[in-house]
């Protein structure tokens, strides 16, 4: 278990210059994400349409969260483990506000079984900070979870494509390839990543996440459905 920054990430220009400039307007978009998804969801009528735009308002916030904690991280690097460890959390959490809305307004035939295993994660992720579990094995099984829970969300995006017709079919494929881009940017951010491709440019990982985050935003802006 490290608590500092590990020497992959060290003088690779981690959340330096353009790269870092990009990740803050990722993350300044995400909470703007965030207040159009709050005032929508007070001019909704339909109960689950509310509750939709309120998960994904969370869903940013708490995202948002994670972003902020990780580059902490990289320049409190005596804390590195703790803000890290803070990051998953908060990004598990955003998670089961998108799959449980899913799980209980849209398609009901799953037993919520996909939101349990994302708690589980939740429940180890938190377990690591306390340092009552080791951070890579914690690491290791919230890296399965978190790829099942997201796989769940598609899945669940997925069935109302096949499902739906129309402008609700074409609003369901963009938001699916926006949780894409947004899960893709997770992942070439991620530490193996970075550490198994060092010359991988930095500063696509976050116009990724970027392009994804108003993708998935901007879809509900022109693709207003009752």
């Amino acid at each position: 278990m490290f608590i500092e920054l590990p020497e992959s990430l060290k003088g690779v220009g981690y959340y330096e210059g353009i790269s870092l400039f990009l990740w803050i307007i990722v993350i300044i978009l995400i909470y703007i994400s965030a207040l159009l998804f709050l005032n929508y969801s007070f001019k909704k009528k339909k109960e689950m349409a509310r509750k939709g735009y309120i998960s994904y308002m969370l869903f940013f916030i708490f995202y948002g969260i994670t972003r902020i904690t990780y580059i902490i991280g990289v320049y409190v690097p005596e804390f590195y483990d703790f803000f890290t460890t803070v990051g998953y959390i908060t990004a598990i959490v955003s998670l089961i506000f998108i799959i449980y809305v899913l799980e209980t307004e849209v398609v009901k035939n799953t037993r919520h079984i996909f939101t349990i295993i994302t708690i589980i994660a939740l429940i180890i992720s938190t377990l690591a900070l306390l340092g009552l579990t080791d951070r890579y094995t914690a690491l290791d099984i919230i890296n399965i979870l978190t790829i099942f829970s997201i796989a769940a969300i598609l899945s669940l995006y997925l069935y109302i494509i096949v499902k739906a017709d129309g402008k609700l079919r074409k609003k369901a494929i963009l938001l699916f390839i926006g949780i894409i881009l947004i899960y893709l940017g997770e992942l070439l951010d991620a530490e193996w990543f970075i550490s198994s491709v060092p010359s991988f440019p930095l500063e696509i990982t976050p116009l990724i996440m970027l392009l994804g985050v108003i993708l998935f935003t901007g879809t509900h802006l022109f693709f207003k459905i009752e």
